[in-house]
């Protein structure tokens, strides 16, 4: 998605924590490329609320946000990463060897014990692979934005055993992403 679409998405999930009267602890934005307009919305509009980046390409101390310079998959290990196609799923021949960590490892490995968290995901197509790593990291998690190009059937269900349900707000039908919500405990 463009940087405009992305802003727009960010400012919508942030007007559905409004509504549902909650700022989280902590926004793990994770995600695949150097442009991250989403964490100039969370900068501006969730003081307070602290950030975490898990991007192979972060590291460089941006956004004055906390950053782990690592993939996120369903299992630990390493990966064949494309850079050219910013993807884990490309098979063209520019690929290169890359960490990959599951979110629980990498929130067990942080020093940060938030007590509610959510959670962005746009990884060009892995996202099924990432909500796999983060069963333990998704019991403090209410609300969850990922991109929705693949695997869509086998992500709802996944979420919807978990509790969540795909929030269908009429701004969101023109958008790639889908926002699920579940009950805070």
């Amino acid at each position: 998605m463009g940087s405009h679409s992305t802003r727009h998405m960010a400012n919508l999930c942030v007007d559905r924590m409004k509504k549902m009267g909650w700022q989280p602890d902590l926004v793990l934005n994770v995600g695949v490329g150097t442009c991250h307009p989403e964490l100039f919305v969370w900068r501006k509009r969730l003081p307070g609320t602290m950030v975490l980046g898990v991007d192979i390409r972060l590291g460089l101390g941006l956004w004055d946000a906390l950053s782990v310079n690592v993939l996120a998959g369903a299992e630990s290990g390493r990966g064949s990463y494309c850079w050219t196609h910013k993807s884990l799923k490309c098979d063209c021949e520019k690929r290169i060897s890359v960490k990959i960590r599951t979110i629980d490892e990498i929130m067990q490995r942080q020093r940060v014990k938030p007590k509610s968290i959510f959670m962005w995901i746009d990884v060009e197509g892995s996202e099924l692979d990432v909500l796999k790593g983060a069963t333990k990291t998704l019991s403090k998690t209410p609300l969850i934005c990922l991109e929705n190009k693949r695997n869509r059937g086998e992500i709802a269900k996944l979420l919807g055993e978990l509790g969540y349900s795909r929030v269908d707000e009429e701004a969101t039908k023109s958008l790639e992403d889908a926002l699920y919500h579940r009950a805070l405990n």
